[in-house]
């Protein structure tokens, strides 16, 4: 029976390109987003391997499921993946998961701050997961902006990509690089180390091929044979930064203003949470002197 790896990562990471070289591998299939529901109901019904059609499929035959009480969220979850393993003629089934879908696998009451439920039943299922991300934050996000502008997210065609210039609101870029820079942060912390393999976007092409250290990094944390040809079958859809973001400068000015203001901030946290250690201790100290005063002197 085939086994399930999850491979999570942000906009424009490189999740697809990831995936459509590891689909090459005779042993390993690539289900693409499996949260992606923007073609609508048919689209879901029809794709194989969405969760969205899954959950569809299971909830009309018990409406009882469609409340994300925590239990009902772990027997979905656990249906969709025996559901997969079962139709999959692959030892590995690799499903694409990006951090702004990971909210659908949550039960009805999550605080912002705590970790999703899709890491607690990671945890519990030991279900291995590839962490992609991207070094160079501001690309990604300039990468989302660009993709948006022409509509192409991904494709192996490049005449498809037309030459497109943009200037960007520099406060919005500034935004979205913190938000993400967070986010990252936070997907880190919840992952379970011993069950992760971390890449970055940056790693893995080489010449426009795998880069042989990561395939074999790759290959070995999957546990399929390094043994293959893995061609890309997607063109590069983004060019450098600088060859598109007309106001590239302005927003490299802004971001590291923003950098700075994040430094200052938390030396004021420190410094206040330090004063308010000192205040405590010294209130403390101030109510033992004064209990001590009080108390009559023993002969």
């Amino acid at each position: 029976m085939s086994r399930v790896v999850l491979l999570i990562g942000h906009e424009r990471a490189g999740t697809h390109l990831l995936g459509s070289i590891l689909d090459t591998h005779p042993h390993i299939c690539y289900v693409n987003e499996i949260c992606n529901c923007s073609d609508g109901i048919e689209s879901i019904r029809a794709r194989w391997g969405s969760f969205f059609g899954y959950k569809l499929k299971v909830c009309q035959a018990n409406p009882n499921l469609v409340v994300p009480l925590q239990q009902n969220q772990r027997d979905l979850i656990k249906g969709y993946i025996k559901q997969l393993r079962g139709n999959a003629n692959t030892s590995v089934t690799l499903l694409d998961i990006k951090y702004g879908h990971i909210h659908n696998f949550n039960q009805v009451w999550t605080s912002l701050m705590e970790s999703p439920f899709l890491f607690q039943f990671i945890q519990e299922e030991r279900i291995r997961v590839i962490h992609l991300y991207r070094k160079h934050v501001l690309a990604a996000v300039c990468s989302t902006f660009l993709a948006r502008a022409r509509n192409v997210w991904n494709t192996g065609d490049a005449s498809q990509l037309e030459t497109t210039k943009l200037s960007l609101d520099v406060d919005r870029v500034g935004r979205w690089c913190s938000a993400l820079t967070n986010e990252k942060k936070a997907i880190e912390s919840w992952l379970p180390k011993d069950l992760t393999l971390t890449i970055t976007y940056e790693e893995l092409i080489y010449e426009g091929q795998l880069n042989p250290m990561a395939s074999r990094r790759l290959a070995q944390f999957l546990g399929v044979d390094e043994g293959w040809d893995p061609i890309p079958n997607l063109v590069k859809v983004s060019p450098p930064v600088h060859d598109y973001v007309e106001n590239l400068s302005a927003i490299k000015r802004r971001i590291l203003w923003l950098k700075f203001d994040a430094v200052i901030l938390s030396v004021f946290e420190f410094i206040g949470e330090a004063a308010e250690v000192v205040r405590f201790r010294f209130k403390r100290l101030k109510g033992v002197v004064s209990r001590s005063r009080r108390s009559p002197t023993r002969q």
